[in-house]
Parts: structure tokens; sequence; C-alpha cells
């Protein structure tokens, strides 16, 4: 597992270098390294890279792109497993309006953001009542 962090750091440094460090092919390796980070249980570490990937989308792309809502809706799940549930909300409901336009209130990944999204809002009801 170690190896692979490697790679992806590697890789990284080598896309910063080359593309810029907001280029969305830069930003596909900062999820994926936020992805491996989560996978290992460094929560900290995958938020951070989730959300650099997240400002990066927001502040190279002029519309809601499919990268874009997938960095809201992991950053959701993050939120959701660490009982974050008023960060939790608010990254579901912009991946669930989102994918909304983008797919279709059909889709089956609008759905399931839209799923998540009413668990967190009970949670946080819960919570506040």
């Amino acid at each position: 597992v170690e190896e692979a962090e490697k790679m992806w750091l590697r890789a990284l440094a080598g896309y910063e270098k080359a593309l810029e460090p907001d280029h969305p092919d830069t930003l596909g390796v900062v999820q994926n390294l936020g992805m491996l980070y989560h996978d290992r249980g460094k929560v900290e570490e995958a938020e951070k890279m989730w959300l650099r990937a997240l400002a990066g989308y927001e502040k190279v792309m002029i519309t809601e792109n499919r990268p874009m809502l997938d960095a809201l809706y992991l950053l959701g799940l993050l939120y959701e497993q660490s009982s974050r549930w008023v960060e939790a909300v608010m990254m579901f409901q912009r991946a669930t309006a989102g994918y909304e336009r983008l797919l279709g209130p059909q889709d089956p990944e609008t759905l399931d953001a839209a799923d998540h999204l009413e668990v967190v809002r009970r949670m946080e009801t819960l919570l506040l009542d």
C-alpha cells in the first residue's frame, strides 16, 4: 500500500509540474489520492485531498461537471461516516442538485446522492431535537 501512495504522490508531482496544480487531470490525481487515503483509514488526509480537488474544480471549471460532483459526493460520504451531519447535508445537497441537472433526476448517481441526503438530514434532525 505504501508503494501505491508513493506512486500517486510521484504522479501528482509530475502532473503539477507539467500541467499546473489546478488542471483537471492533476485534480483527478488529487481525487484518486484521496480515495487511497480514505481506503487506508486516513480520513484527515482524504478530506484534504478532496477539498483541494473540489476547490480546484470550482476554480477552473465554469459549469458543474462530473468530477466536481463526485468530489462533493465523496466529501459527503466522509462527513456522513464521521457523523459530521451539517457538513454532510451541505455536500449531499450540492451533489444531488448537480447530478439532477447533469444526469437527470432518475439517474442512479442522483438517486444515491439523494438517499444519502435523506439519511444525513434525518440524523441532523434527530441530533438537533
